[in-house]
């Protein structure tokens, strides 16, 4: 692999292999997600709205936050460019401003759309990982065992690859518990995702070289210790709107069944 690496470095073509892996896992994801919307009673051209919204949000925030934030701020932070490199992790906050938005637009629960990005953001989290390998961004620690870097020259833990298949592991059983419960959108699906989502990006910050605040927190560390966070008191806060709205619709079924009873006698 470290090979073939440094055969597409020396051909200047690095970031033409990120461009074309990231805009295939795009696509990919793309026809997953209207299918998996379907799934969860979203038409496909409401589904395909929602999914290009957050994409955009995704690779649009990205620039502005590097331009305009990132860069001067790391400039004259001292923790390192390093700290400024593209992560999903730093968009995933702003989704549910746009989840809301489309909610809104197009006359939609809140929970629904984003129960429909949540899946979508997992996918093309885990396909779009082997872009950083062949430009050497999101390198692990130095380890004579890793895969070549091109941004370093030198061999680095193979964080990437570890990323994506852990990923596609926590997608996996996302998918096959939702599936289970009959593909019921109960506007958990996000809070689940950000909570197996940050708890293992926290796992793989450990592993990558960055610049620590506090050893070993890093930027991105906090970020995701931050949607971790924020995931379980969504969850929280979700399941126990959703038990009560249960028992007041029992309780008016009970109310109606009564009041029928009443006026048959």
């Amino acid at each position: 692999m470290s090979t073939l690496i440094q055969q597409i470095e020396q051909q200047g073509q690095s970031q033409l292999y990120y461009d074309v892996i990231g805009l295939s896992a795009a696509v990919i994801a793309l026809i997953f997600g209207i299918w998996y919307g379907k799934r969860l009673g979203v038409s496909r051209w409401k589904t395909a709205v929602i999914l290009i919204a957050v994409y955009v949000d995704l690779a649009g925030l990205e620039v502005l936050l590097r331009e305009f934030v990132l860069i001067p701020f790391y400039k004259n932070s001292g923790l390192g460019l390093e700290e400024m490199v593209a992560s999903i992790v730093r968009q995933i906050p702003s989704i549910p401003l746009i989840c809301l938005l489309c909610a809104k637009l197009l006359h939609m629960r809140w929970g629904k759309v984003c129960d429909v990005a949540s899946m979508f953001l997992l996918l093309v989290s885990a396909l779009s990982q082997p872009c950083c390998i062949f430009t050497g961004c999101c390198h692990g620690y130095e380890a004579s065992w890793g895969i070549y870097s091109p941004k370093t020259g030198r061999y680095h833990v193979p964080t990437s690859f570890i990323e994506m298949v852990l990923t596609l592991v926590i997608f996996g059983w996302l998918l096959y518990k939702i599936a289970k419960s009959g593909f019921k959108s109960d506007g958990t699906h996000f809070p689940r995702m950000l909570i197996y989502y940050g708890g293992m990006r926290c796992i793989c910050e450990l592993m990558r070289d960055r610049a620590w605040i506090i050893k070993p927190f890093s930027v991105l560390m906090l970020y995701a210790m931050f949607l971790c966070v924020a995931g379980i008191v969504w969850l929280h806060i979700v399941k126990r709107k959703n038990k009560n709205e249960a028992a007041n619709a029992l309780a008016c079924e009970n109310t109606q069944y009564q009041q029928n009873k009443y006026e048959e006698s």
